[in-house]
């Protein structure tokens, strides 16, 4: 089931907060004090509160690289990130090659393709993915067509694996 959640279609990251008077979430500063009174240094502890707290997805939307991210002409709840005047919303709308406008292709072809939205799904092994082990795929049945996705979570290309260029496989 796809989702869009706080900014994800403009590419915003974790805020990278470096102070525990950055966080809000009292969840968050009290597991600070835990893990600093187990010992763990502040930047330790700080490394972990980047990776697992809830603030993360709690900074304004980043709608300009306006003050406070175009997000409020007061005083934020929580402070936005220090990327929010390259990531933002206004600097998306024309830019045909930005994280918003493939989120909006992502959404037209759903609209379009009912196999999106409906029928079987299946999970393809590592074997069947080439042994490619950054690779996601699945296989979608629905009215007799077949749709395969393939997700590469490698930061450089992957070669398709040949027997899925050999079944006709296909990229969007």
């Amino acid at each position: 089931t796809p989702y869009i959640y706080q900014g994800e279609e403009l590419g915003m990251v974790n805020p990278g907060f470096t102070r525990i008077d950055q966080y809000r979430d009292v969840e968050s500063t009290n597991y600070y004090e835990i893990l600093r009174g187990e010992g763990m240094s502040e930047d330790e502890a700080l490394a972990i509160l980047a990776e697992r707290s809830r603030d993360n997805s709690r900074t304004p939307m980043q709608w300009s690289a306006e003050k406070n991210a175009g997000f409020t002409t007061g005083t934020p709840w929580i402070e936005t990130a220090d990327n929010y005047h390259e990531i933002n919303a206004e600097s998306q709308l024309e830019n045909e090659d930005s994280v918003l406008a493939y989120y909006r292709h992502l959404i037209e072809l759903r609209r379009r393709m009912p196999i999106i939205q409906s029928g079987d799904v299946r999970f393809l092994s590592e074997d069947e993915l080439g042994g490619a082990e950054k690779i996601i795929g699945y296989a979608r049945s629905h009215g007799g067509e077949r749709l395969l996705v393939l997700c590469s979570f490698d930061e450089h290309e992957t070669p398709l694996p040949r027997s899925l260029v050999e079944s006709g496989a296909c990229v969007l």
